[in-house]
């Protein structure tokens, strides 16, 4: 194998990388269950009351201490790239390359830099079992992700669906599903008829 995919997701204030801000990231190494996770802090921000709806971060949070700065969390998730050498970490998730990626190209430059342009992006390879198999793309996606969402609240049961890390656990069961690939932290799954 010459590259891990690596389950990527974020939480922005916006939906437009030009107006908005990552608020929180998390990735998960797929071949071992790895994880990291990071709050990022914001002193000023513009933000979105739906964006902020949808991923539930209290906006009176966001300048919190215990939060890390766009630096530090562009630091560590390079250090964590580095770490998986030789290998490449090629970004995985729903959306991921069109959407999460080029908030990473502009807040974490030098960790977007390292992992390079290319990303697997599920909602492309739903398509692509839907059209080999004949079937609805919806149909597909809605019975992939409600077993990805089992999966991911089995894994962190104190998370929610929009939680950066609690996305990536779902990231990481629609992998599975889409190819077959079953890494050994799985543990034992009951895989569901696509």
């Amino acid at each position: 194998m010459v590259f891990i995919p690596l389950s990527l997701d974020i939480e922005t204030s916006t939906s437009d990388p030009n107006t908005g801000t990552i608020l929180s990231l998390g990735i998960i190494r797929f071949d071992t269950g790895e994880t990291k996770y990071w709050n990022i802090r914001h002193e000023l921000l513009s933000v979105s009351p739906q964006a902020m709806a949808v991923n539930q971060i209290p906006v009176t949070e966001l300048n919190s201490p215990e939060r890390k700065t766009l630096f530090t969390v562009d630091k560590e998730f390079r250090e964590f790239v580095a770490s998986i050498k030789p290998l490449r970490c090629i970004p995985m998730g729903m959306n991921v390359g069109s959407f999460d990626m080029s908030f990473v190209h502009k807040y974490l430059p030098k960790a977007a830099n390292d992992i390079g342009y290319r990303s697997l992006d599920l909602n492309s390879l739903i398509f692509a079992r839907a059209y080999a198999d004949k079937k609805d793309f919806m149909d597909v996606k809605r019975r992939v992700q409600k077993a990805a969402y089992e999966f991911a609240k089995q894994r962190a049961p104190d998370l929610s669906k929009h939680h950066a890390l609690f996305d990536c656990y779902m990231n990481c069961y629609v992998f599975y599903e889409l190819t077959g690939e079953r890494p050994e932290w799985f543990g034992p799954i009951n895989p569901v008829a696509i």
